[in-house]
């Protein structure tokens, strides 16, 4: 896809990245193909056929997954009418931070999940609901544990991430105040999202499709309210629609934690309340390691010592950070190890 749009890119113009998506998806579905067709040697004959409780409950979560998409493009037509109104370049920041935002929870959070989905789905099956909620609780720990210094890194670093990504052709420095401004304010919902994502999977896995749609709504038709009450009614600019985002998270995920979903009140424990707070005490001595280095390290005009600019920054923040939690013992070890072994059992 890539190549396509480079080589393309002079001829084309903007309809060589249509072309590239459609090149690369269709060198995926071919790749798959193939190599079912090498692997399963069989006859092939177009048959729809489903029954039991196992094609009922696909049935359901396809349902769930149809819904859930179809309400969040409403939301995401909803924002864009709301952005339109805004100064230039917000529509574009907004998209770009959204994508950063979900890249990220989905390669961090999304990986854990998946991972896991397998073992939580049959410690479903099996109706050991304990076990089930003990995986459950090492997958947040795990996301918890990766999502914390990546957030700290983005927030206190917006500028020069941006910069290292975007700022290039007519992406000016003008776009690069008001895209960091819209990454910081995203940022600020990298865990809660990262939380939410996970909880999915724990739904999912238990076949709660039901609970999956009522928050998906719930969060959907807040983020449309406060939207247009944060940009409407409180003129807050571009940062209004991703507060709106982080508010519509914060009280989906208390609805949840009230409703017990996933466990989440029966792991609301001393041992899960003190390793919430070391988290937090090595995120902070990160963040303000990271700040501190911001003002003796000066950063470079060129990508190159951008490039590395961040790499020293944000790699001393990762030692502070985990050095910190080593030291106070914040890891659960023993638990991870045996939710890595479950794992690699499937």
């Amino acid at each position: 896809m890539v190549l396509l749009i480079l080589f393309t890119f002079q001829r084309y113009g903007a309809y060589s990245i249509v072309l590239g998506y459609l090149a690369g998806y269709f060198l995926q579905v071919a790749v798959l193909g193939v190599q079912i067709l090498v692997s399963l040697r069989v006859r092939y004959s177009l048959a729809l056929v489903g029954s039991g409780e196992a094609f009922q409950n696909l049935r359901g979560t396809g349902a769930a997954q149809i819904i859930a998409v179809l309400s969040w493009q409403g939301v995401v037509i909803v924002e864009r009418i709301i952005a339109s109104f805004l100064p230039p370049g917000t529509l574009t920041a907004l998209n770009y931070g959204f994508k950063i935002l979900g890249t990220l929870s989905e390669l961090l959070a999304g990986s854990v999940g998946t991972a896991a989905l397998a073992v939580v789905s049959r410690e479903g099956a099996l109706r050991a609901e304990n076990t089930a909620r003990k995986t459950f609780q090492s997958m947040l720990a795990i996301t918890v544990v990766m999502i914390s210094p990546i957030m700290v890194f983005c927030l206190v670093l917006p500028r020069s991430i941006i910069r290292l990504v975007f700022e290039r052709g007519n992406f000016t420095p003008g776009a690069t105040a008001l895209m960091s401004m819209v990454f910081f304010y995203y940022s600020l919902c990298l865990l809660l999202f990262a939380t939410f994502r996970v909880l999915t999977f724990y739904l999912f896995a238990g076949h709660e499709t039901g609970w999956f749609i009522r928050l998906c709504l719930l969060h959907y038709g807040l983020a449309v309210a406060l939207d247009l009450l944060y940009v409407g009614a409180l003129r807050l600019g571009p940062r209004g629609i991703p507060l709106a985002f982080l508010t519509s998270l914060a009280i989906t995920l208390g609805f949840a934690f009230k409703r017990n979903l996933g466990g989440f009140r029966d792991m609301a424990d001393r041992g899960t309340v003190e390793f919430a707070v070391k988290n937090l005490l090595a995120s902070v001595l990160a963040g303000l390691a990271v700040w501190t280095l911001r003002a003796w390290v000066r950063p470079s005009e060129t990508t190159v010592g951008n490039f590395l600019y961040l790499c020293e920054l944000c790699g001393a923040g990762s030692v502070v950070f985990f050095g910190m939690l080593a030291a106070t013992r914040a890891l659960p070890i023993s638990g991870l190890a045996a939710f890595s072994r479950r794992s690699g059992d499937l």
